[in-house]
């Protein structure tokens, strides 16, 4: 019979194929460093959230069958705290869950048990409640009188230096989990179904089709400029435009109500042409030498890394600055990396108003940069007018990118790693030891965490400003870029 994960379970609800995929193990996943990270901090979460309740019987076994017979054996014995249940049903239905409390008998309640979860965000999520559903459905499976579902989960308000006990806060979720118990169960035996069949289920355009991995060979295969390359496109537009069969751009109406930008990538499309805007060269004036272009690695870690910081706050690890006092002068290079033993921000702020002066524009490639500063302003009064003025420089180079150029081979995306490749391809990541930001993140935070030695630390540091410098160098490309396009209108 065909074993059902949760994993398998949940994906199903949002593509059968995926599921189907998942349970024969085709999908491959990448383990970088920024998802070792995430399995690095939910397991000590998990683990923290474990202790929070004392001492409890352990039914942990890396075979799922021998820890749900320790879980059985721990039933019937009554056993106050479980920690590490599993549960595998007669149907093959299989969870393990990080928390069991036994409830005795009470005057007006009866005696059962009682679900806990431990999750990584700092705030209740909608999927949350359908993983604790999962669950909860497969307990109730193996006759198990479960009266009621919690979840834990980080505390918003804590800061590492307080109190371990206020690290996490628990909601009471027991009557949405048994709702959505209640549907799961319905559609329980038709996964089954689906998932064990030797032959493949077909797929269906959804809108969570966008970001999947397996796109390209799934519902987008053979689709050149599919109805996903028009920006931002929202549910309503794609809804409307599958309604009516349109699955790429040229077949999308020309009376088909879109936003600017999406209209002027359907008329690039039709037109087999890039499309530059008139109001480039407007656009590119605003933007006074000597320019700057600024780039902020951060790190969010769930676990704070210093004192006074709320799990899940950003705190800035790195910044590089390429400075060009004139068009084709040479540029000049700042660049800073934070000692991991300590939150640097007020010694960032110090740098960034030595650097940027009192004049010349700030560039950047998203609204990160000025929100970072604009925090830093909060943090820091003293500072704070001055940390403003220098926000107030910053202006935002995708977005003048976004609104006045367009090449066919950005197919609707401007990330900087998308546009490269078309408009400045010898400025490329593929050489460089660590090339995307999350990556980045997870490296300083192993750093900070103390587990590099010297010699790993101090390489790896090396590695983290070749890949910020190289986030500002594009910068000054892409601007270089978009001044020869404006000369030539």
């Amino acid at each position: 019979m065909t074993r059902i994960t949760k994993k398998i379970f949940l994906t199903y609800t949002e593509c059968p194929k995926l599921a189907w995929l998942t349970k024969r193990n085709l999908l491959s996943f990448e383990v970088d460093a920024a998802s070792r990270l995430l399995q690095m901090e939910s397991a000590n979460i998990h683990r923290m959230g474990r202790e929070t309740f004392g001492q409890g019987a352990n039914a942990y076994d890396k075979d799922i069958n021998t820890a749900y017979q320790n879980t059985q054996n721990f039933i019937l014995k009554k056993t106050p705290l479980i920690f590490k249940a599993a549960f595998v049903s007669e149907d093959n239905f299989s969870t393990r869950i990080d928390v069991l409390r036994y409830q005795p008998q009470t005057a007006g309640l009866p005696e059962g048990w009682h679900l806990i979860e431990v999750k990584t965000a700092n705030k209740k999520k909608a999927k949350y409640i359908e993983d604790l559903a999962y669950s909860a459905m497969v307990i109730k499976r193996c006759g198990i009188n479960l009266l009621s579902v919690s979840l834990m989960h980080l505390n918003k308000d804590y800061r590492k230096g307080e109190d371990f006990k206020n690290l996490f806060e628990t909601h009471d979720v027991t009557e949405s989990v048994f709702e959505k118990v209640a549907n799961f169960e319905k559609m329980s035996s038709h996964i089954v179904s689906v998932v064990g069949a030797q032959e493949e289920p077909f797929a269906t355009l959804k809108m969570k089709c966008k970001n999947c991995d397996v796109f390209k060979t799934c519902v987008g295969a053979g689709i050149e400029n599919h109805i996903f390359d028009l920006p931002r496109i929202g549910i309503q537009t794609f809804c409307d435009l599958r309604d009516i069969g349109a699955e790429k751009i040229e077949d999308v109406p020309e009376n088909f109500e879109l936003n600017e930008l999406q209209q002027t990538v359907r008329n690039c499309v039709i037109e087999n042409k890039n499309y530059t805007s008139e109001n480039l060269k407007d656009e590119l004036e605003k933007i006074v030498y000597p320019v700057y272009y600024l780039d902020f690695e951060s790190i969010a870690t769930a676990l704070p890394l210093y004192d006074n910081i709320p799990p899940h706050g950003q705190i800035i690890t790195q910044f590089s600055v390429h400075k060009q006092t004139a068009p084709q002068a040479p540029l000049e290079h700042f660049e800073y990396i934070a000692d991991e033993t300590k939150n640097c921000a007020e010694i960032i702020a110090r740098k960034l108003i030595e650097i940027f002066e009192e004049t010349g524009t700030i560039t950047a490639y998203s609204n990160s940069e000025k929100v970072l500063i604009l925090r830093l302003a909060k943090d820091f009064p003293e500072m704070s007018e001055q940390l403003k003025a220098i926000a107030e420089r910053i202006i935002d180079l995708e977005i003048i990118l976004r609104k006045n150029y367009y090449n066919l081979n950005f197919h609707g995306r401007t990330s900087i790693k998308k546009i490269l490749p078309v408009i400045a391809p010898e400025v490329n990541y593929e050489s460089l030891e660590i090339g995307e930001g999350a990556a980045a993140g997870a490296e300083f935070a192993f750093i900070a965490m103390g587990l590099y030695d010297a010699e790993k630390t101090t390489i790896t540091k090396k590695h983290l400003l070749e890949y910020c410098a190289q986030d500002t160098l594009a910068l000054a490309k892409i601007h270089g870029f978009l001044l020869k396009a404006s000369q030539n209108l």
